[in-house]
């Protein structure tokens, strides 16, 4: 990488000002595992800029904090002391200090920032759920810009070829038909197959390595012939002296989409360029870090905008939509890298009428969703919410358990694809399926409970990760048919039948109780009553070359909005109920794919009571509880906010330290002892001594190593299950005697008839320490409690789940 210079004359008491004016650095513990946090205080200024503004005393408001990996010498690096220092570290010190803002510098791998999986760029989980806001160093461009916002560059960038010494495969750079070479790159790294294709060169085989030493030992094992990398020098590597270009005009700061850092950031920055300020510190981290620093060029720089301050900042919300880039024609990446598709020009357009401030995100889309045990979930990212809605998802009566929707806009099907030639015979004509192994995508609502829907039976179902894991299953046998709402998948046959899983079209799916449909749906309905969004249709089914099966006007016609439109969302709160949606009669989705039981129908109730909003939603129980060598934790769900309660949990001595609770309202005495069918060891529940059994528990369930000890009983060993079926196959398979659990069946194993009451009140509503929501449902629910509506409503659930439920009495 060739160094561009710029002429500057600084003084030898300068020099040293600069220097010597490094900041105390000191240790402590953050937000992350293991990490190691910079505290930044103002540098001090050279005497010949002593005319420039003076910093602004830090607020007391926000610390924004930067994330490095202390791996890039000169930037960001570990010296020879322990210390975190580098370029990138007096480049934030500075500008922080200019604006008047709190920094601090936190250690996280790069992958918390970037990553890449088939090709295309995301978005690192530390950067998108805010376990710090910026990752300096990191070069614009045209794909990254899909996924992320930046700062205005502050390095000069190129990207090189490197091969294993002596280059035995022969490659070189300035051919343009790579075909027959191997190529390595780095996740998440702007050298990609992007790239390629922007500099006019076709390559075929790209192998993605997890890190550098992963990619040096593809090149020097033969696995790959060349490392396409920003880097000009990889000890025991060679590198080509031919440089390249895949950035749009250097490196910079990058950010989450629809971050505020930038306004205030850029300003600050291009007061310290325009000072000369900037050139002095790259001269001086060339002599202080002994290593060349690719800085900008002397130039006119950018100058702040009139009247604005550096800590101007714009207090309007950035609604993020996400995207996979995969969905051809609806978001996916151009022969230019750049993120385009029907979905982000609608989008575009619908923001733009309500006013609203908008970006498109990258992330995968099991972030938006996924399915276990097949139950359909709310994928991380969305609760998190790293972003607020993920565009194109079919509306279901199972996936109305999970989420909220705005107005659909889409039309959509789904399909049965086989093998090439249908080697099995599949008909979807027939209604037993039985016969056949099914597969469909995690997440789909091609699932087991539309199936049920269409009368079919199905008795084997997997679930693929992602397309190539489902192609695979059918390729290699593993499965007889993928049921999927796609009319085109290469290498394999779509069989011509369609069916309908959906309950209207596909929509922009959201978090439950969100607010984004008060000002989408007036806006889009809008769009169809002029007809802007036929137009769009037509025009981008053209622009895309592709067909987009749009919702014709009179399908659309029935939800046109009466009345003025209006695009102000209400503040009214949505609290958020979690519920698993496997413990029948409780709360369970049924065949049909319903989310129902006592939960919901009680939940609703002394919500209604209490005059709340609210909303159950599906999501893992490890999302409210865990258990981790037998202490219970309070699950990642509920501490992060992704919802504000987890319904129907035991009120037990050891979760009151690290969970707050409602009043219970069912007894909490149904926890029971299982063993395989037989009792093959002998166990008696009325013994003291349990020492000579393994027992297994579920993980975060009140049926621990405490309330055993609190029963008076003697143990030795407990495993941990991750859910049911482990625990099932550990007693099954031998390796566990028995299974303390509370439920009083479990299908294929025995229940021994002694009870245990492991609650110190019963059941209620878990809520994380601190929590409110007791504050308004306890009375309500003692309204209905001593009224005696609950005691008939109790009675009315019996019938309606047929299963006794047994109610707590007013006291």
């Amino acid at each position: 990488m060739a160094l561009i210079t710029t002429k500057l004359f600084v003084t030898a008491a300068s020099l040293l000002l600069f220097i010597c004016a490094s900041n105390a650095v000191f240790y402590k513990r953050g937000k992350l595992s293991g990490l190691i946090e910079r505290k930044f205080s103002a540098v001090a200024h050279m005497s010949a800029l002593s005319e420039m503004p003076s910093p602004q005393e830090p607020t007391a408001d926000k610390v924004w904090l930067f994330a490095v990996d202390g791996r890039k010498r000169p930037y960001s690096f570990f010296d020879a002391k322990g210390n975190l220092v580098g370029f990138d570290i007096d480049i934030i010190t500075r500008v922080c200090a200019l604006a008047g803002k709190q920094c601090e510098v936190v250690l996280a791998e790069f992958t918390e920032c970037v990553f890449s999986n088939r090709e295309i760029t995301y978005p690192g989980r530390g950067l998108m759920a805010g376990w710090f806001d910026a990752c300096p160093g990191y070069v614009v461009s045209v794909d990254r810009q899909s996924a992320f916002d930046f700062t205005d560059p502050y390095l000069y960038t190129d990207a090189s070829f490197t091969v294993a010494p002596g280059n035995p495969s022969g490659f070189n750079p300035d051919i343009s038909d790579y075909s027959q070479f191997t190529f390595a790159h780095l996740t998440g790294a702007l050298t990609n197959e992007k790239c390629l294709e922007r500099l006019n060169k076709t390559a075929r085989n790209i192998v993605v390595a997890a890190d550098l030493p992963d990619a040096k030992a593809l090149l020097l094992n033969g696995t790959a012939n060349v490392l396409f990398s920003p880097r000009h020098v990889i000890e025991g590597l060679e590198v080509l002296p031919q440089r390249v270009h895949c950035d749009t005009g250097g490196a910079a700061v990058i950010l989450k989409k629809g971050s505020q850092m930038a306004q205030w950031w850029n300003p600050a920055f291009q007061m310290l360029r325009s000072s000369g300020e900037y050139q002095a510190l790259c001269q001086i981290g060339q002599v202080k870090y002994s290593a060349p620093i690719e800085c900008l060029p002397q130039a006119t720089p950018k100058q702040p905008l009139p009247n604005q301050k550096p800590t101007d900042l714009p207090s309007d919300k950035v609604w993020l939509f996400a995207v996979d880039g995969r969905k051809r024609p609806y978001s996916f990446f151009n022969d230019d890298g750049q993120l385009v598709g029907f979905d982000v020009d609608l989008i575009s357009r619908v923001c733009a009428i309500t006013q609203k401030q908008c970006e498109i995100v990258l992330a995968e889309f099991t972030e938006c969703i996924f399915t276990e045990r097949e139950v359909t979930f709310p994928g991380r990212g969305l609760m998190a919410p790293w972003f607020d809605a993920c565009p194109g998802f079919a509306i279901s009566i199972d996936r109305d358990g999970a989420f909220d929707f705005t107005d659909p806009y889409l039309y959509t099907d789904s399909s049965f694809t086989v093998a090439p030639g249908n080697p099995s015979g599949f008909d979807p004509a027939t209604s037993n399926f039985s016969q056949f192994n099914f597969v469909h995508l995690t997440g789909a609502l091609t699932n087991e409970k539309c199936l049920n829907r269409l009368n079919k039976t199905a008795q084997s179902i997997l679930v693929a990760s992602d397309l190539p894991d489902a192609k695979a299953a059918l390729l290699n046998g593993s499965a007889d048919v993928l049921f999927s709402p796609r009319h085109v998948i290469d290498g394999l046959e779509v069989l011509p039948q369609r069916v309908h899983c959906d309950t209207g079209g596909a929509a922009v799916m959201l978090k439950k109780g969100s607010q984004m449909a008060q000002w989408w749906n007036p806006a889009f309905q809008m769009m169809v009553l002029l007809g802007e969004f036929h137009s769009l249709c037509l025009s981008s089914q053209i622009k895309y070359n592709a067909t987009i099966p749009c919702l014709t006007p009179s399908q659309l016609q029935h939800r046109t909005p009466k009345g003025s439109l209006t695009f102000q969302a209400p503040s009214t709160k949505v609290w958020l109920f979690s519920v698993s949606g496997n413990r029948k009669p409780f709360n369970y989705v049924d065949d049909q794919g319903q989310l129902t039981g006592f939960d919901i129908d009680f939940v609703q109730k002394v919500c209604q009571i209490a005059g709340q909003s609210c909303a159950s939603v599906l999501s893992p129980f490890t999302e409210c509880t865990f258990t981790n060598r037998n202490i219970v934790y309070a699950g990642r769900g509920l501490m992060d906010g992704w919802v504000d309660a987890c319904t129907g949990y035991a009120d037990t001595l050891d979760r009151e330290m690290a969970f707050d609770f409602s009043d219970a309202y069912l007894p909490g005495g149904d926890a029971h002892f299982f063993v395989a069918p037989g009792n093959p060891s002998g166990f008696d529940p009325s013994l003291q001594d349990f020492t000579a059994f393994t027992f297994v528990q579920l993980t975060g369930a009140p049926t621990n190593a405490k309330c055993l000890s609190r029963l008076g009983k003697k143990f030795d060993k407990i495993l941990i299950a991750a859910n049911l079926p482990e625990a099932k196959a550990l007693l099954l398979g031998g390796q566990a005697d028995v299974l303390f659990a509370p439920r009083s069946a479990i299908d294929d194993l025995q229940s021994l008839p002694q009870g245990a009451d492991c609650s110190r009140t019963g059941t209620a509503i878990m809520v994380k320490k601190g929590s409110t929501l007791p504050t308004w449902w306890n009375p309500a629910f003692r309204l209905f409690q001593q009224s005696g509506q609950f005691g008939q409503f109790c009675q009315a659930s019996s019938f309606k789940y047929n299963y006794n439920i047994s109610c707590l009495a007013a006291p």
